[in-house]
């Protein structure tokens, strides 16, 4: 992995914070760019994209630039939100952890028969209906949307569990594959001081209290289930991806990092021990901040600190 030094990161943040959040939102857009080529070459024999991703790593604004390039380039994109798969929840039908605890994070929670079925009927250039599920009442609605690909359209299927073999095993070469998540590291004299799940971590402290109304101690007290989640069901399929995305702003802790610190620090010792992240308070006064301002309005951080010109 990629390892960003401290020094750096805050001298260029100090002298010239402008031109250094435009450099790092350059080089994110020109990743955008290339994965766009890549999936746009291999349109005629590979219609469907499947993104995943863990937890904060900022798959919803990434597909959205993707898709947004893609229509640049003549290619109509049908985002599929793969959350609408989940099946309806009665008491019962959720699967359970090691602990006898609801496993939230299992693939067992989305109804894979369907999914499997529509993933192939696309893939065939036949008509499917995509469910709609109501996180209100945690049961899919009776409301379907028709979707049938025609020439020079794809269909991006984006979900943490977009990657398992479960889901792609009758795929093949009709779907490119695409991992997306923070996989730089900040060090300093050569000793990492951030590991990238604590940067994912900031931005969904930042994320959780600006649109869900979710304090830190509430984000704290799920990362630890949604870490487990990620280590048996994302991590152990991503190098089966065509391409991957590495989603990190070198300025970005500069931005959230002065607005989690305050939240973080009122979570409870016990709690930042139990969610394996007591670390990350040892770190995040160390950047020199930048102004949410000079975020620009399509940026990913915008996903997570609000503002942002995409409709999500």
């Amino acid at each position: 992995m990629r390892v960003a030094e401290l020094d750096k990161i805050n001298r260029q943040a100090r002298e010239n914070p402008e031109d250094f959040v435009a450099g790092c939102e350059l080089l994110y857009t020109n990743k955008i760019g290339d994965t766009a080529k890549r999936i746009a070459d291999r349109l005629k024999t590979s219609p469907i994209v499947l993104m995943s991703g863990p937890s904060a790593s900022g798959k919803t604004t990434t597909a959205k630039r993707i898709q947004m390039r893609l229509e640049e380039m003549g290619v109509r994109v049908h985002l599929i939100s793969m959350d609408d798969y989940f099946t309806t929840r009665i008491d019962g039908n959720t699967p359970l952890d090691e602990d006898g605890n609801e496993d939230l994070e299992s693939p067992l929670c989305m109804d894979m028969p369907l999914l499997n079925r529509h993933l192939k009927m696309l893939s065939e250039g036949r008509e499917i209906h995509v469910p709609k599920y109501d996180f209100v009442s945690q049961s899919r609605t009776d409301k379907t949307t028709p979707l049938k690909l025609q020439k020079d359209e794809i269909a991006v299927i984006e979900g943490i569990h977009a990657l398992n073999d479960e889901i792609t095993g009758e795929l093949g070469d009709k779907a490119t594959k695409i991992y997306v998540s923070v996989r730089t590291r900040i060090g300093h004299n050569d000793r990492v001081l951030a590991r990238p799940e604590w940067l994912r971590l900031m931005r969904r402290t930042v994320r959780d209290n600006n649109f869900r109304g979710a304090p830190a101690e509430k984000t704290l007290a799920l990362w630890k289930n949604i870490r487990r989640g990620e280590t048996l069901y994302i991590m152990p399929y991503k190098n089966s991806a065509d391409i991957a995305v590495d989603t990190f702003l070198e300025y970005e802790a500069c931005v959230l990092a002065p607005i989690s610190s305050k939240e973080l620090k009122g979570v409870s010792p016990e709690l930042m021990k139990a969610s394996q992240s007591a670390g990350i308070l040892d770190v995040i006064d160390l950047f020199e901040p930048i102004r949410q301002e000079l975020i620009p309005s399509d940026s990913l951080l915008r996903e997570f600190v609000g503002g942002s010109s995409i409709s999500y």
